[in-house]
């Protein structure tokens, strides 16, 4: 650590050397120039080593620059009327002291708005990590074998799942808020502890479907929505709601045909105060397959034109592992690169 510390100051003092060296070259040159042509406006190229020196070394360093520049000007048209060259070398020291003042007020700005962007990046981070630690990792039953991947488009985002365990059936959630970035990360947050508190007092899928969304409905602002996927999956059903979230496809081993599970609709969440969600019932076997995906997979560029392509991909490695399936599906949606969160989970009967 102490070597890295004494090489970065032997960088920066040997840079600033340099530098110092490039402006008294540039003043010279600027001199020399001014001498040769005798043209009395080129004494503002006399700026840009003030503004150099400036930048590199603060303002004491433009001051002293621009007070170099003067007594330069001074010499080179020593041969003008008293009166011209003081009216002229007082404008030229009003604008170097304009130039220099400025400069190092945006110099201090840009520091300014580095030090929040770093701050703002080690935020983000610790947001990131409490988000992702949220997330409940795979259920250990031995009914099922389950893979997840979440990948958001910044550092948070809106793209939440959860999966719990109670009484013999293993529980499973998958939504998505509107919108990305830290507003929908918050939501999902408080999605997590609305889903917690009605596991709590668990009355069934179609209660524990309402009293989220009143939750969402009361915490929401009016432009914002979830949409999620419900599911209750025990040893031979699957009792689930879908809420405006991406249609799961269902892999059935017997057949080796996929379908896309398109009863029990309703609405999103948070949209109307009230809803009456009607569970729908699947019979699931040994070896099928549920896969759920957000709109970061389905609008992804790979797949939002390719119709069929996702339920073709999922198919043909259906039969592999859920996390062979989770990397697959993955990986395709982003070929072509990442517009939206992207959230893939894959549940298998054993």
């Amino acid at each position: 650590m102490s070597a890295r510390r004494t090489t970065a100051h032997d960088g920066g003092r040997a840079r600033r050397v340099v530098s110092a060296l490039g402006i008294a070259a540039l003043l010279i040159a600027i001199a020399l120039l001014d001498r040769t042509t005798d043209l009395f406006h080129l004494t503002l190229l006399y700026v840009v080593p003030i503004v150099i020196a400036t930048y590199v070394f603060g303002l004491v360093g433009g001051l002293l620059t621009g007070a170099l520049a003067l007594a330069e000007v001074a010499g080179t048209h020593s041969f003008r009327h008293s009166a011209t060259l003081l009216a002229d070398i007082s404008t030229d020291f009003v604008i170097f002291l304009f130039v220099v003042i400025v400069i190092d007020r945006l110099k201090f700005q840009l520091r300014t708005i580095r030090a929040l962007e770093a701050r703002r990046d080690v935020d983000l981070a610790i947001a990131r990590d409490v988000q992702m630690r949220k997330l409940t990792p795979s259920p250990t039953d031995d009914r099922f074998e389950v893979a997840s991947a979440l990948h958001f488009v910044r550092e948070v985002g809106g793209d939440y799942y959860r999966f719990d365990e109670a009484n013999g059936r293993f529980f499973l959630f998958a939504g998505d808020i509107s919108g990305k970035g830290m507003s929908a990360a918050l939501f999902a947050a408080l999605l997590d502890e609305a889903i917690g508190d009605a596991l709590q007092v668990f009355d069934g899928l179609d209660a524990l479907v309402q009293s989220v969304n009143r939750r969402m409905y009361a915490t929401m602002p009016v432009e914002m929505f979830v949409t999620m996927f419900f599911a209750i999956l025990d040893d031979e059903e699957v009792w689930f709601v879908d809420a405006g979230h991406v249609r799961p496809l269902f892999f059935k081993a017997a057949t080796g045909r996929t379908v896309e599970l398109s009863d029990a609709g309703t609405i999103p969440l948070g949209i109307e105060p009230s809803l009456q969600p009607i569970p729908a019932r699947l019979p699931i076997a040994s070896g099928d397959v549920l896969l759920i995906c957000s709109d970061g997979v389905t609008e992804s560029p790979a797949l939002m034109h390719r119709p069929g392509l996702l339920e073709s991909s999922f198919e043909r490695v259906a039969r592999q592992e859920p996390q062979a399936v989770v990397d697959t599906v993955t990986a395709l949606a982003e070929s072509e690169g990442q517009t939206d969160d992207i959230t893939v989970i894959c549940v298998k009967r054993r």
